[in-house]
């Protein structure tokens, strides 16, 4: 059993005193494991500022390390007529353990004198141009990590499929030679995603040492229609280290197959009580629309029953398929459709992190059984930085082949050969970046004095994430990855000029163009020495590799 954090915080502060000092986290289990902490602090009155972020309800994430630095600079200021407060601080770590500190916030007492702060005497200096603030990186090989898995119907024999896959060949040599294209010695294999029933636990046992033989490690769900007579076998499979089995899930959407609510709570509680130590458990993959899809959620399980499902997953489980472009707004007001999933749900959840256990950009806004692939291109990566930029830990395409001809939405058809463009975008991710550096998924990452301007706005006021955006990476060897995104309904159109000034010159920076096809490692310019980069974009996405 993973121990939760432990945070150290005062009891009480004083209004006034606005520098909320003393307060850390302590966790055995971050420190020594990779993957990112989730930070969240709150003031029910006043205002909090943390890390360059202000507000009442600040949402962060980061390394045991970062979450600390953070900590460090956590300042309250009161409500323009002081009253008592409260600050509530709140950190989840990687396997899912979660600690809560409250701080109270004393009014000052009538006699109270107001407090001044110090007046600094003035000194006369030279003007002089101040430096280009400096932009935090997030490390690249937990976007990778979450970059080219995908979901998985194994088999043995080419020709067969017991899950009606066929004809796409999921014997391990297919699905190997297929992964290893699509990372393409990057250094990190991402977490796949594998169904499961009681009557192929042998077909399993022979599938499973041989692809995680390769490198390949696995969520594993329990399929449609699925019951517990399946978790036995199931938690046989996710016993066996040599299986790489690092996560297992409830049932497969059961909402959508007739499954009643008190079937679901039984598989996630003999879940939860057979887990193997230290595994992470993800709720049921509930379905769910838009707008609202949070009530999905408590439609389905009422107060009683998402108490017990929470009380039996580390994890919430999504499937996101949205309507269109992912970060533009559905109506909803709440910045785009996945910072809608991500805020709906995980309040639904109760703060847990959240996975996105099946996702695909297209495949409800074609004709069916397809995706539009042109777009699907254009549209992966945002998706996936989207997905990360909201805290999503965990994504697998659906899926790696397609299934059978009633979803032909596969990265490719029906093997390693023919990529769609959805694949080519990952792979190019995976080329042009990587982290092969034994500290890729614990190093702290720097920050980067970068500026970038031009392109067009949002597309409007309620999705802000839209238009001209930028996304900032680190490797542990130092190289920083700037991915620059013009985010529209399609991809193309009009192009405008783009500039990017650093503050300071970097030796070398390389710019390419996610392109969804084979060009995607033929540079578009590279400069040395320079303090700026000009470009022009339409609807794109482009990579600055930037050696310092």
């Amino acid at each position: 059993m993973v121990d939760a954090p432990q945070i150290t915080s005062p009891a009480t502060i004083t209004l006034g005193v606005y520098s909320v000092s003393g307060v850390s986290v302590a966790d055995a289990f971050a420190a020594t494991n990779p993957g990112s902490m989730a930070l969240n602090v709150s003031a029910t009155h006043g205002t909090l500022a943390i890390a360059g972020h202000s507000g009442s309800s600040i949402k962060l994430s980061g390394t045991l390390a970062q979450v600390n630095a953070f900590l460090a600079t956590l300042a309250y200021t009161p409500p323009a007529t002081p009253v008592a407060d409260t600050i509530e601080v709140n950190v989840w770590n990687q396997a899912g353990q979660s600690t809560t500190n409250v701080i109270a916030v004393a009014a000052p007492s009538a006699a109270a004198p107001p407090v001044t702060p110090p007046v600094t005497p003035p000194v006369v200096t030279p003007p002089v141009t101040p430096p280009k603030a400096g932009v935090q990186a997030s490390r690249i090989a937990d976007l990778l990590s979450m970059t080219g898995g995908c979901n998985l119907f194994p088999s043995i024999v080419a020709d067969q499929n017991t899950w009606g896959s066929y004809p796409a060949d999921y014997t391990p040599a297919t699905v190997e030679a297929a992964m290893a294209w699509l990372t393409n010695g990057s250094g990190v294999m991402p977490l796949s995603r594998v169904y499961f029933f009681a009557d192929r636990l042998a077909l399993m046992q022979e599938w499973m040492p041989l692809a995680a033989a390769a490198g390949m490690r696995f969520s594993i769900c329990i399929g449609d229609g699925g019951g517990t007579a399946d978790v036995p076998g199931l938690l046989t499979l996710a016993g066996a280290p040599a299986n790489g089995i690092v996560q297992i899930e409830g049932l497969n959407e059961p909402n959508a197959n007739g499954v009643t609510i008190a079937s679901s709570r039984a598989v996630q509680d003999a879940l939860w009580a057979g887990k193997p130590t230290g595994m992470t458990v993800a709720g049921p993959s509930i379905v769910f629309g838009l707008p609202e899809p949070g009530g999905y959620v408590t439609d389905y399980a009422d107060p009683t029953d998402l108490a017990d499902l929470l009380g039996h997953m580390d994890v919430g489980n999504v499937h996101v398929y949205p309507p269109s472009l992912v970060d533009l707004d559905d109506g909803s007001n709440a910045g785009g459709v996945m910072a809608e999933i991500v805020k709906q749900l995980g309040t639904v959840y109760g703060g847990k992190p959240l996975v996105m256990t099946e996702w695909q950009p297209t495949l409800y806004d074609a004709a069916t059984p397809g995706s539009n692939p042109a777009l699907d291109g254009y549209y992966a990566p945002l998706m996936l930085l989207s997905a990360f930029r909201n805290g999503i830990r965990g994504a697998q395409y659906f899926p790696l082949l397609d299934f059978g001809t009633t979803y032909q939405c596969g990265l490719f058809p029906t093997n390693a050969t023919n990529p769609r463009p959805a694949a080519w975008s990952i792979r190019a991710l995976h080329t042009l970046t990587g982290d092969v550096g034994a500290g890729a998924h614990t190093f702290t990452p720097g920050t980067l004095a970068v500026t970038v301007t031009g392109g067009p706005g949002p597309i409007n006021a309620a999705s802000p994430e839209t238009g001209m955006g930028t996304d900032l990476f680190q490797a542990s060897d130092g190289r920083f990855f700037l991915v620059v995104r013009n985010e529209q309904d399609a991809a193309g159109g009009a192009a405008s000029p783009v500039s990017v000034e650093f503050g300071t010159a970097p030796t070398k920076v390389t710019e390419y163009g996610i392109t969804g096809d084979a060009t995607f490692d033929t540079p578009l310019q590279t400069v040395a020495g320079q303090a700026t980069l000009a470009t022009t974009m339409n609807a794109c996405v482009r990579l600055l590799v930037i050696e310092p």
